[in-house]
């Protein structure tokens, strides 16, 4: 019903029949004219028009002309941003309609209401998507009995689309089936009333159900939209056509077409261009988005710049703000996707000023600048930039808690705890996560309420006490029962990659290595190869402590098995880095293997994978990489009593670590130089190995947003 019902020839007949009174021919008219600017989507003539047809309606008494305006009302409220005012309209006017014993305006409420729920662009709880199925359900019923086909298939269009709101994974497939039979029951009723544009619609809302059933589904899902296409085409709807052809270029997306994407998607912004209506340039600003993706997976990043810059250029002229921080925003992405993070953050900066500067402080546009603030304080984390990152979460927070938007809340408290993890705030970090698992709960999200787990884990890890990491075991299998259960391979990875973690902690390294070869494999299947390269190294990283806890065989002497098994599977490791050809995965998999015959004194071994190590660090300019493996090198001389050889390579480590701020590092290298310089220090270091062993895992820092 965005669009309207398609009830303006009806009432422009009706305002012309010579037998009907002037005020009801009045109210006729109004209504043709409030469906009309509906169509063109602007919002606010159809609400003035469809409120001045309900008035003449009551006061003619047509109870159906006033539910056929009250929907135009709550569509324009719809449009305009204003949901809460949409959804509130409908029930008080569905429960008018009950009182007067109305069914077909109770129905045409309930319907309006199923709309709007289903409409959402933020999303809806598991709870609103089950009310928006009752209301549409509800609603078709009586749309039935009364032998009103065309409001049947509304009905059945809407429900489609409500049976997948607020669906778990788990419940998402029995959900599809049932959205894929409304659609094409929808879809039969509109054909045979002959309602092209009814049709289309429903063609549409059966090509985003079909994508929601993974990979293969994709075909199904374009040939949908391509019938929708042509209809749109027979009947002259530019606009419709050119967003048709935006959802094509969605799929192809979606189907790894990116080419495919990129073309479409502009030649839907060409012609998004000569539509004139309320939302046009919000359109272009959508389509504008999904190009750019295109053009990022193409790595074509100076042609996506040039884009977003030309159509900034075009909003900017038309006195768009909003559409113009849109385009910004698509900016940001495209200098993050090409590693230039101070343009990110400059044009994130930009599309701040611009959002705020949006006339009427809607909730989209607060939401907008909560979600960039977000952006920012992603960029600014990585650059090591914590307090500042910190700053702009505290901002977004705030946005948030004034708009009521509390999956906004839950994200951002999820953020936080990684930001305060950064500041060493460890209690504060616990205390982040916890409140945005619990705020997950609340709204029956399963899926941000596994991400928050995921950040409380970490937090626990950090703040390092024994209690912790028991506490962390007990997370880490929350969050994992619940992806599983959402079947969502990848982050189910990433909990069991931090399951591993906390069990090599706590010193259950037999379990540790078991949960880490899962993951492993959960990252293959998801085909997350750089992934699944770490988790092989996590595997050799367990085998070590687990060589460790069992104590260094002597000089000479055969390494045990546990040892074996270490070296094994540090190689394992550094086999798969190669093939992948990743230089910086391959030097933490060198010092994974170093590390291993360093601890069992092979010293011929560990000095040539060391001298790799060494000359790998320098070509790919990595000075922390360089001064661990001269720190095993220090170590190494020490276990073979060359002490003479030691004190070069520990001084080297610990000039790197002071240049490069790594304070653990430092203290480090300053135990192997007091070492070797024949202080009072305990014999058989194994710090060095061990702090090698857990800088060659890259530390997780949680799925993103998307993921």
């Amino acid at each position: 019903g965005a669009r309207g019902d398609g009830l303006a020839l009806k009432y422009s007949a009706l305002a012309g029949d010579g037998s009907a009174g002037p005020r009801a021919r009045e109210g006729s008219m109004l209504f043709s004219a409030a469906e009309a600017s509906l169509g063109d989507e602007d919002g606010a003539a159809a609400l003035q028009k469809a409120e001045e047809a309900a008035r003449v309606f009551r006061e003619v008494r047509d109870a159906r002309g006033v539910a056929d305006a009250m929907r135009v009302v709550v569509c324009a409220h719809a449009l305009l941003g204003d949901r809460e005012k949409a959804r509130r309209v409908a029930d008080e006017e569905r429960e008018a309609f009950k009182a007067q014993g109305e069914a077909r305006g109770e129905a045409a409420m309930l319907l309006s209401g199923a709309e709007v729920a289903a409409g959402a662009p933020e999303g809806v709880s598991a709870a609103e998507g089950e009310e928006a199925e009752r209301a549409a359900l509800a609603a078709r019923d009586t749309f039935r009995s009364l032998g009103d086909q065309k409001m049947e298939a509304m009905c059945l269009t809407a429900l489609a689309t409500a049976h997948l709101r607020g669906k778990s994974k788990r419940a998402q497939g029995e959900a599809v089936s049932r959205a894929l039979a409304a659609g094409g029951e929808a879809r039969a009723l509109l054909q045979q009333l002959g309602d092209k544009r009814g049709e289309a619609r429903a063609l549409h809302a059966l090509a985003v159900t079909s994508s929601q059933m993974g990979a293969d589904s994709v075909v199904d899902a374009l040939r949908y939209v391509r019938e929708a296409l042509a209809l749109w085409k027979d009947l002259g709807d530019q606009r419709s056509e050119a967003l048709e052809l935006h959802a094509v270029a969605q799929l192809q997306l979606q189907d790894q077409r990116p080419q495919d994407a990129a073309d479409a998607s502009q030649t839907a912004l060409t012609s998004l261009q000569g539509v004139k209506s309320g939302k046009g340039q919000h359109h272009q600003a959508a389509v504008l988005s999904t190009a750019t993706a295109a053009f990022v997976a193409l790595k074509e990043f100076e042609q996506a710049i040039r884009l977003c810059e030309r159509k900034v250029a075009h909003f900017q002229a038309d006195d768009d703000p909003m559409s113009e921080a849109i385009a910004t925003e698509a900016l940001v992405t495209v200098h993050l996707a090409a590693g230039d993070r101070t343009e990110a953050l400059r044009a994130a900066d930009r599309a701040l000023v611009i959002v705020r500067s949006v006339p009427g402080k809607s909730r989209r546009s607060r939401r907008f600048e909560a979600a960039m603030l977000q952006t920012i304080a992603d960029a600014r984390l990585a650059g090591d930039e914590a307090e500042a990152a910190q700053e702009a979460l505290e901002a977004a927070l705030k946005i948030y808690k004034e708009i009521g938007d509390q999956d906004g809340l839950t994200k951002a408290h999820t953020n936080m705890s990684y930001v305060e993890m950064a500041l060493g705030e460890y209690r504060d970090a616990i205390r982040a996560a916890g409140d945005a698992r619990d705020a997950a709960r609340g709204e029956g999200d399963r899926l941000q309420e596994g991400a928050a787990l995921l950040a409380l884990c970490c937090a626990h890890m950090s703040k390092g006490s024994k209690g912790d990491m028991r506490r962390c075991v007990g997370v880490a299998k929350d969050a994992q029962d619940i992806f599983e259960e959402e079947q969502h391979k990848r982050a189910e990875a990433c909990a069991a990659y931090l399951l591993a973690n906390a069990y090599i902690n706590t010193k259950e390294f037999e379990k540790a290595i078991v949960v880490a070869k899962k993951s492993q494999s959960m990252f293959k299947e998801a085909e997350c190869r750089d992934d699944e390269s770490n988790l092989a190294l996590l595997v050799a990283h367990a085998h070590f402590f687990q060589g460790l806890a069992e104590g260094a065989p002597d000089v000479g002497a055969k390494p045990p098995d546990v040892w074996q098994r270490a070296l094994k599977a540090a190689e394992d490791a550094l086999a798969m880095s190669r093939r992948r050809g990743n230089n910086e995965q391959i030097g933490k998999c060198l010092l994974g293997v170093a590390q291993v015959h360093v601890m069992t004194k092979n010293g011929k071994d560990a000095q040539q994978t060391l001298d790799e190590a060494l000359e790998l660090a320098r070509k790919i300019e990595s000075a922390s990489a360089e001064a661990y493996a001269h720190t095993l090198n220090a170590q190494l001389y020490w276990a073979l009593k060359q002490e003479d050889l030691a004190p070069e390579p520990a001084r080297r480590a610990l000039e790197l670590f002071l240049q490069i701020g790594d304070q653990a590092g430092a203290e480090l290298a300053e135990e192997m130089t007091r070492l070797t310089a024949g202080d009072d220090v305990p014999a058989a270091p194994t710090t060095a190995a061990a702090s090698a062993a857990t800088t060659a895992v890259a530390e997780y820092d949680g799925p993103t947003e998307e993921e």
